[in-house]
């Protein structure tokens, strides 16, 4: 996809954002129409008045291990992508076998990766589609495992990275 932008050139704030399809045509966009900018905040302002009764952590609080095995579960990433976050777990319908759910991004895409067991070999289908807007999907195969794509990247785009995919340790 293209984004087009419009930003204040004194405060670098983009005012607009537009992200074109291939063909051109805008699928998501968003203005500010009304901004008011001062002084510096007095950061006493934004303290939360509300108990603090949960720990919040970041998804990669797991530790240097933790990021390298979940980097290391997929290969053949285009470059600038990145394991976020993998989880794996028994989904009903699944008849008991696990789903891993991978989160990729390269900083401006997130993609959502799921590895599952493929349907029967006569239902299997290599697929792509528009779920909403600028969010498509893609469905592909590898040996005895099926690999769907959802995130906002181009159909075609998405569909080569799954080819280029390898799945090491597939959670058996």
């Amino acid at each position: 996809y293209t984004m087009r932008m419009c930003i204040d050139p004194s405060t670098y704030l983009p005012l607009k954002v537009m992200t074109l399809s291939p063909r051109g045509d805008a699928v998501e966009q968003f203005t500010f129409t009304e901004v008011q900018l001062s002084g510096i905040k007095d950061k006493r302002a934004y303290v939360s008045k509300l108990s603090k009764r949960f720990l919040l952590r970041s998804g990669a609080s797991g530790g240097a291990a933790e990021a390298a095995s979940q980097q290391g579960e997929l290969s053949g990433l285009p470059q600038g992508f990145r394991v976020l976050r993998s989880v794996q777990r028994v989904l009903p319908g699944m008849g008991g076998k696990p789903v891993r759910h991978v989160v990729l991004s390269d900083g401006l895409v997130m993609l959502s990766v799921f590895v599952e067991p493929p349907p029967p070999e006569h239902a299997r289908l290599e697929r792509v589609g528009n779920l909403h807007g600028a969010i498509n999907m893609a469905t592909s195969y590898q040996g005895d495992t099926q690999l769907t794509a959802v995130g906002d990247m181009p159909q075609t785009a998405m569909m080569a990275l799954l080819k280029g995919l390898r799945v090491n340790g597939k959670g058996d």
